[in-house]
């Protein structure tokens, strides 16, 4: 049986990254022995393989990196959900039967301290997720 040049490409790949079995290795080296132009291809290309990656440590200043822009941009979508939701809080109206007032009633209206604390609440979380933007637009984020 004549076995193709594509199915030793195929195979090629296993025996660069030392996955091929033993009867497939002496295959390879048969075959590139009878085809010296695409053993010296594959020597070239050999010369090709990126170096092992680092495994994620606490010395890998790349990883820190990624892990604290990670940890900024959960905590600007954080900031930005409870600006919006403390900025909508002094305009919410409800029931306040418990109260000596019957219906259905502003809080900024019935309640203009509770009001005025949301307000307050939201304009600093509204501060923090813009200095926290700032922060994270030197990365392009």
């Amino acid at each position: 049986m004549q076995i193709s040049r594509d199915v030793i490409l195929d195979l090629l790949t296993l025996y660069q990254v030392n996955e091929a079995s033993e009867d497939t290795k002496i295959l390879i080296k048969t075959w590139l022995a009878e085809h010296p132009e695409d053993a010296d291809r594959f020597k070239r290309s050999q010369s090709l393989i990126l170096p092992e990656t680092l495994p994620p440590t606490k010395g890998n200043h790349e990883m820190t990196a990624l892990a604290k822009t990670k940890f900024y941009l959960r905590m600007r979508t954080f900031l930005f959900a409870s600006a919006i939701f403390m900025s909508c809080m002094p305009f919410a109206f409800g029931d306040t039967s418990f109260d000596d007032v019957e219906g259905i009633h502003w809080l900024w209206l019935n309640n203009p301290t509770i009001a005025v604390a949301f307000a307050t609440l939201a304009i600093t979380l509204w501060i923090a997720y813009f200095i926290l933007s700032k922060k994270l637009k030197v990365t392009g984020l």
